[in-house]
């Protein structure tokens, strides 16, 4: 059967590959989805046909990418030698958490991009949402 140290492989090593599409949109636009299918095909050819010490050099900027290493954890974990999931795991966590940090980073800078953009010389800086937490913010900061 399958189990709980595979499905949370399987969970991390998804997880991963989200956050690196949704930074290479934010980075990249719509030309974020090309490239990323263009890494993951290089990286599946890689990894799947042979081993990368045999494949030309091209091949090898897969040792620096994600699929290798959620490739690598999943061998480990199916063959039940652990002795290199931390390592891989340790990739992943990497590229899991700033591929969703350069995703967070860019669609703030994005959004008050896009406010200062599309905001009219006449009309009032903040709405009335903003003021009321502005004001709640206040209060806090004079209670504390």
């Amino acid at each position: 059967g399958i189990n709980a140290e595979y499905m949370g492989w399987y969970w991390l090593s998804l997880n991963t590959f989200c956050a690196t599409i949704s930074s290479l949109n934010a980075l990249f636009g719509p030309f974020g989805n090309l490239i990323g299918t263009l890494l993951f095909v290089t990286q599946i050819v890689a990894i799947a046909s042979w081993e990368l010490q045999l494949l030309p050099n091209f091949f090898r900027l897969a040792y620096g990418l994600p699929m290798y290493w959620a490739m690598k954890g999943a061998r480990t974990i199916i063959t039940d030698s652990f002795d290199k999931v931390a390592l891989s795991a340790g990739v992943l966590l990497g590229w899991l958490f700033f591929g969703y940090l350069i995703t967070f980073v860019l669609a703030i800078f994005q959004n008050k991009h896009h406010d200062a953009l599309h905001k009219s010389p006449g009309s009032a800086s903040t709405s009335a949402v903003t003021k009321s937490g502005q004001t709640m913010a206040a209060s806090f900061v004079a209670a504390g």
